[in-house]
């Protein structure tokens, strides 16, 4: 009982599939934002505290400060639903990202505890990423992994996305983006079988216990 109930508590608050980066793969198969609007969902969640995003591009390509816009709302299937934060956000200029032989990259947190600290387990949310106006040629960054990467989730592009509503229809891209966040996770219907089942095992032995020492206890007939 101890032993699931510490598991459980271990599973909380964590999210990433940073460890799945590879700069080539996720350059080639991240989603290009000067023509893409890009979103990772997340279900079966009770709260995301903040969420960090990695963005890659080629080491040789050189920009200035570029100004970007992200969404956090509800999502269904592959479309928006209802937006609950919308803002804007900067890309710092090439020369600040991190080298990564032939790439380099840029990773960006995202606040969301004001919008996202008590959310409905049984509803999909997303986090979009878009561009205002045109941007320069770097991409949000895809894990290595496919689908098995993050099991709660996957990552949509969408065409000519350029705001929280143009992001239908979107397509999946098959995976997840480089991500890092606190997310808290709804434990499976499986694990809290388990762990209720731990309980009332704990509970059969100590009332079982707690008897057999009253019996020992007593005095004995005369």
């Amino acid at each position: 009982m101890f032993a699931v109930a510490t598991s459980g508590r271990a599973q909380l608050l964590t999210a990433n599939t940073l460890t799945a980066f590879d700069p080539t793969y996720s350059f080639n198969n991240g989603v290009q934002l000067t023509n893409f609007g890009a979103t990772q969902t997340f279900s079966n969640i009770s709260s995301i505290t903040d969420l960090t995003l990695r963005f890659v591009t080629e080491s040789t390509t050189s920009f200035s400060t570029t100004s970007m816009s992200y969404a956090f709302g509800s999502w269904t299937g592959s479309s928006p639903g209802t937006p609950m934060d919308v803002g804007n956000f900067d890309i710092a200029d090439s020369a600040t990202w991190a080298a990564a032989g032939a790439y380099k990259y840029l990773d960006v947190t995202f606040d969301l505890s004001s919008v996202a600290g008590s959310l409905t387990p049984a509803t999909t949310y997303g986090l979009s990423v878009f561009r205002n106006l045109a941007a320069a040629d770097f991409r949000l960054a895809q894990a290595i992994g496919g689908d098995a990467t993050y099991a709660d989730g996957t990552g949509y592009a969408s065409p000519g996305g350029f705001s929280f509503g143009g992001l239908d229809p979107a397509s999946p891209i098959n995976g997840d983006f480089a991500f890092q966040g606190a997310i808290t996770p709804v434990p499976e219907a499986s694990a809290v079988s388990v762990l209720f089942a731990g309980l009332f095992a704990g509970t059969m032995v100590f009332v079982r216990t707690r008897r057999r020492r009253v019996v020992e206890s007593a005095p004995a007939c005369a």
